[in-house]
């Protein structure tokens, strides 16, 4: 990977989901937009907005940027995107960050000094993975009913997620999923929201700490961080510079202090 010289270049260091692009529920349609995802049966599910896809190319374009796509989305849910579909944007990516920084693909190759740090980190779990799914899986038996219409899965052996998928809108049952979850965790782990989507990871998983090597490992000029939701503020104090995207998230949480 040296090959690319990514200490001669600035890194941008971007979150995908609700930054970039937005799935058809969050979109703007009055505004110029471009479908840039597909879900698993190949129909639309997320766009961008063409002022957004002007600056991302400018800097895609640029010799002296490297764009590093950094992103929950684990390589499956990845290449649904325009990012991975299009040629164009596929060529010019040489790095990408996958499963809240668990994966680094370097020129479509893990690092390997990555994948030794993660692995190492598994192995020490008290309460390994499999076992978690376990105990969630009975968490949301012992408190719902038949029917309830929470989706329980391990992805990619990293982490456990959930999701509020028959009441995805229902703010007040949302709520009450995330305070058992919450209540539920354990030291070793932390809990990941966004709407009706829940994760729970190892505090070890977290998109600033693949960023976090990837600026020591590289020493590059100058890095920027861009993300949406208040867990990617991490990675993005890491960077020089980082951007927000408006009404989101951190938006919000900024606009109040």
């Amino acid at each position: 990977m040296d090959k690319f010289n990514l200490s001669q270049k600035l890194l941008f260091f971007s979150d995908i989901d609700d930054t970039l692009m937005q799935t058809a529920r969050k979109t703007d349609f009055t505004k110029e937009t471009i479908l840039w995802g597909v879900n698993k049966k190949e129909e639309p599910l997320s766009y961008m907005y063409k002022g957004t896809k002007i600056w991302l190319d400018a800097m895609i374009q640029s010799d002296d940027i490297a764009f590093i796509p950094t992103s929950a989305r684990n390589m499956q849910s990845y290449q649904r995107t325009h990012f991975y579909r299009d040629k164009y944007y596929s060529s010019n990516i040489d790095m990408i960050i996958l499963n809240f920084g668990a994966e680094i693909i370097c020129n479509n190759t893990l690092d390997e000094q990555w994948q030794e740090i993660m692995q190492n980190s598994y192995n020490s779990l008290k309460l390994n993975i499999d076992n978690l799914y376990q105990n969630v899986n009975s968490l949301i038996e012992d408190n719902y009913s038949d029917g309830h219409g929470i989706v329980v899965k391990i992805i990619d052996t990293y982490y456990i997620s959930i999701y509020n998928k028959k009441d995805r809108d229902n703010i007040s049952k949302n709520i009450k999923l995330e305070e058992l979850l919450k209540d539920f965790i354990s030291d070793e782990y932390y809990l990941y929201i966004n709407d009706s989507s829940f994760a729970i990871l190892p505090k070890f998983l977290n998109k600033k700490y693949a960023v976090d090597f990837v600026i020591k490992k590289y020493n590059p000029i100058s890095s920027i961080g861009a993300g949406d939701n208040t867990t990617d503020l991490g990675f993005m104090k890491l960077s020089d510079f980082y951007i927000i995207p408006k009404d989101s998230q951190l938006d919000s949480v900024s606009s109040t202090e």
